[in-house]
């Protein structure tokens, strides 16, 4: 670790080799001075030592807000831990917190960002920002979210219903589909009916809409 920079701190996995190296060799300096009578004091504070380093990275490690807290301390150019740091603020509820730490991972060292990792930190911007209310925010974040990967289900079902949730009025065409799939619903036309609602949507993405072709498909026996 002190030639191969750790892009996050907390992966002290990659000292486990060289640490069972000077294990050995401890034990065998050990070995030759407790031969001698001259070990124990070097045994003992050998203990102490790793003891005490021991306690204190299991308070780090305590939690996921001392971990990265910590990690961030050491590395603030790092953008993972400021990520981790925004998602354990959002678990907390405090989402405005949450988005200045994403904000940092974005601008802070852009060029050790993975894929997945703006992906991640876009589409939790969405999230934090749809808690706060600010849904035109969200959308934007959930768009550029969709625009890294097109498939991601969690960002795509938001932005689905974050679309149904604020569309308000209807525009005059998808209306014109949504009344007459209510028509053709009501005579038992039921297979129409799903075509006008899907027209429908094609238009605008409206919760009545959206309402009016699950019960169509509920008739239908559609349950899935």
């Amino acid at each position: 670790t002190f030639f191969v920079p750790l892009n996050v701190l907390a992966n002290e996995h990659r000292i486990y080799i060289p640490a069972m190296g000077m294990a050995v060799l401890f034990g065998r300096v050990l070995q030759v001075y407790v031969g001698r009578r001259r070990g124990l004091p070097l045994l003992v504070l050998v203990i102490v030592f790793y003891g005490a380093l021991s306690i204190q990275r299991s308070l780090v490690w305590s939690t996921p807000a001392t971990l990265w807290t910590n990690a961030i301390a050491q590395a603030p150019f790092m953008p993972r831990p400021h990520l981790w740091m925004g998602d354990v603020y959002k678990t907390q509820g405090r989402n405005q917190k949450a988005l200045d730490s994403y904000n940092i991972a974005l601008t802070v060292n852009p060029g050790m960002l993975s894929g997945a990792d703006l992906l991640a930190i876009n589409n939790n911007m969405g999230a934090a920002y749809l808690a706060l209310g600010r849904y035109s925010d969200a959308a934007t974040w959930y768009r550029r979210a969709l625009s890294i990967d097109p498939n991601y289900n969690k960002a795509r079902d938001a932005l689905e219903g974050l679309t149904a949730l604020t569309s308000g009025t209807f525009l005059p065409q998808a209306e014109k589909h949504h009344k007459t799939g209510l028509k053709m619903m009501v005579a038992g036309l039921l297979d129409q009916a799903v075509g006008e609602f899907n027209r429908a949507l094609a238009i605008q993405q409206h919760a009545k809409i959206y309402q009016a072709l699950g019960l169509t498909h509920e008739r239908i026996g559609d349950t899935k």
